[in-house]
């Protein structure tokens, strides 16, 4: 079973809150402002339309884990997801993101990166200073160069 219809903007209320997942519901509407949850250190939203631009995440500095799969996202990737330097894994394949991918040699303790099925374009980056990474997927996008 789904949970269904939009989600409630009451949830930011809960500012203690270090574990959040809304994936594989039917939600729709917008998603409200994250930027109360200071603590949270995994994110995963996926498998609904969003509508409008994701909020931002650049204020969730103990987020290690960022899931954001299949949301019909269509705006880029924040620069600023380079400077949440505990993230350990990102996932936001399935979008329509466009852009280039954002410079992500803070993240030196990244394992997981898939980036797959959007719109990015660019040069694939250096991952020579990414010495954890154990999965790296930017299939069917628009990228160049060579790993």
């Amino acid at each position: 079973m789904s949970l269904t219809g939009s989600i409630p903007s009451t949830l930011t209320l809960l500012t203690r809150l270090q574990y959040l997942d809304l994936g594989l519901n039917v939600f729709s509407g917008v998603i409200p402002p994250l930027y109360p949850f200071q603590d949270l250190q995994y994110l995963s939203l996926g498998g609904f339309p969003v509508i409008g631009k994701l909020p931002s995440i650049t204020t969730l500095r103990n987020l290690t884990y960022l899931s954001l799969v299949d949301l019909s996202l269509s705006n880029g990737i924040s620069s600023a997801l380079g400077n949440l330097d505990k993230l350990r894994f990102i996932d936001v394949h399935g979008n329509q993101i466009t852009g280039t991918l954002p410079l992500l040699s803070n993240l030196t303790m990244l394992q997981y990166l898939n980036m797959a099925s959007n719109e990015l374009t660019g040069t694939l980056p250096d991952l020579s200073d990414f010495s954890e990474l154990s999965y790296f997927n930017v299939a069917k996008n628009k990228l160049e160069g060579t790993i």
